[in-house]
């Protein structure tokens, strides 16, 4: 799976050819699960419970350090413009290995 995901990276703005499943689904797995990781340690999902009751998710560890959760932050928003190409070059990959144009 990890092997899929550096070809990916190694392939940042090749947007000819065919992307396996394989290929796009290793890459777009590891994103989702990263993004995930940062949006929890972060505290940026918020939702409601049943009774109307808002909660905020975040590690307690974390809700005493105000700066570490600025620079996760910032590492999020950073992974996020980073990976952006890839998925996209990725995507179009796929596209054309389903017949489709980019």
């Amino acid at each position: 799976m990890l092997n899929w995901y550096r070809y990916c990276l190694r392939k940042y703005f090749d947007f000819n050819g065919r992307a396996s499943r394989a290929e796009f689904w290793s890459f777009a797995l590891i994103n989702i699960f990263v993004l995930f990781s940062f949006s929890l340690l972060t505290g940026t999902i918020h939702g409601e419970t049943t009774s109307g009751e808002k909660y905020r998710v975040m590690l307690a560890a974390l809700n005493n350090s105000p700066t570490l959760v600025s620079v996760l932050t910032i590492l999020e928003v950073v992974f996020g413009v980073f990976i952006f190409c890839p998925a996209l070059a990725v995507t179009v990959r796929r596209l054309h290995d389903r017949n489709h144009s980019g």
